[in-house]
């Protein structure tokens, strides 16, 4: 349930920021064919108006302030359901380490790009052609700043 939730409010986001980035797409005459999300995130930033960097910079707090009034309030149902017997401690603390934020470092590499990726293809969480697509752009993305 909470997945579906996080994917649905995820969803609302990223509508939202491509409906406030793009007003132009939307105001045209005839729909054209919808631009793959990848093409999207490869625009440089440098071609965003001021308006638009100053909307993206407050999306990106008020994310960051979803996602630690989240862990609040996640840590908070874990210590009052041990509080009414529901949990002991110890599966109190699993699902404490189970929400606690993930802080992954930046792939330096492209091989520990494309081991991240074989992992989430062999765990289920993208598919082969999924993981592919997101190591391409890596790379390009990466070439471009004069990485690897």
């Amino acid at each position: 349930m909470q997945k579906r939730l996080r994917w649905l409010q995820w969803t609302a986001a990223v509508v939202l920021t491509g409906a406030l980035l793009a007003p132009q797409a939307v105001a045209a005459a005839e729909p054209a064919a919808p631009a793959p999300v990848e093409a999207e995130a490869a625009k440089p930033q440098e071609s965003l108006t001021p308006a638009q960097k100053e909307v993206l910079k407050q999306i990106r707090e008020l994310r960051k302030q979803y996602r630690q009034k989240l862990q609040a309030e996640s840590r908070e149902l874990v210590e009052k359901a041990v509080k009414e017997g529901k949990l002991s401690r110890q599966e109190a603390d699993q699902l404490l380490k189970h929400i606690a934020p993930r802080r992954l470092k930046p792939p330096r590499s492209v091989k520990e790009m494309k081991a991240r990726l074989d992992e989430a293809v062999r765990a289920g969480k993208l598919t082969r052609e999924q993981a592919d697509q997101i190591l391409q752009h890596w790379k390009e993305s990466h070439e471009k700043k004069g990485r690897d």
